[in-house]
């Protein structure tokens, strides 16, 4: 799977509204994430909506 990518702007502005955020820890989850998104930086991750529905995923930030 490709890992969604987020303006500055958009990380941002989720991230104020804690809706995304730094991987603070190592764990399943981020394990799991790591294999199932081989292109993913490790360092962040969102939740939202989109047209396929809600989300919570890994994500990269595009300046």
């Amino acid at each position: 799977m490709t890992t969604r990518t987020l303006t500055r702007a958009e990380y941002d502005a989720k991230a104020r509204k804690g809706h995304a955020g730094p991987m603070e820890r190592e764990d399943a989850a981020a394990n799991v994430w790591r294999q199932l998104y081989p292109d993913w930086d490790g360092k962040r991750w969102a939740i939202g909506a989109d047209a396929n529905g809600t989300y919570f995923d890994p994500i990269n930030i595009r300046d």
